[in-house]
């Protein structure tokens, strides 16, 4: 039977092995090629859909409180008459 450790000091060492291995391809990035981190300015395409989405999520949210507002007009009405 095994040592309680001992598999963990095995999963240790893989995770030493996985991470030298990222480091290796992360540092033979071109010289060309792009940061992944960097920021790129959006294309007028982006910003017309940006446009539109936040367009329809107000749109959504205006007419869920006007509904909200509407039933609550209706039941102060029925309750109070």
């Amino acid at each position: 039977m095994e040592p309680t450790g001992c598999w963990f000091n095995r999963l240790k060492s893989k995770d030493k092995l996985k991470s030298a291995k990222k480091k290796d391809t992360a540092g033979n990035v071109k010289e060309g090629s792009k940061a992944p981190n960097s920021e790129e300015a959006p294309s007028n395409v982006t910003k017309q859909k940006v446009a539109a989405a936040k367009q329809y999520i107000e749109n959504h949210y205006k007419k869920q409180m006007k509904d909200l507002q509407e039933r609550k007009e209706r039941w102060l009405e029925d309750v109070f008459l």
